[in-house]
């Protein structure tokens, strides 16, 4: 299990599942924002950067090269725990 405590800023890390918390908004009824699914299933097998720690100490990693088609920018913090994993290097 990662630590997403230990995150700092320009660490990279992979993404390797959509959190478990997050498939609840594909249930019928759910009012949570299913485009933010829809990045996070894009996101799985890619490498991003630690962007910024919030004053809360979350990470988040800017995620560049999602094809909206509005031409939004996206960001994500980082919560779950086996949902991503360090990169080395």
């Amino acid at each position: 299990m990662s630590d997403r405590a230990k995150l700092r800023v320009g660490d990279k890390i992979r993404i390797v599942a959509v959190p478990k918390d997050d498939l609840a908004a594909l249930e019928p009824g759910s009012t949570y924002l299913k485009e933010t699914v829809s990045v996070l299933k894009w996101m799985v097998g890619k490498e991003f950067n630690v962007d910024s720690i919030d004053e809360y100490g979350n990470p988040w990693v800017y995620v560049a090269g999602y094809p909206d088609p509005e031409g939004g920018e996206h960001f994500m913090a980082i919560f779950d725990s086996e949902s991503w994993v360090p990169v080395n290097g």
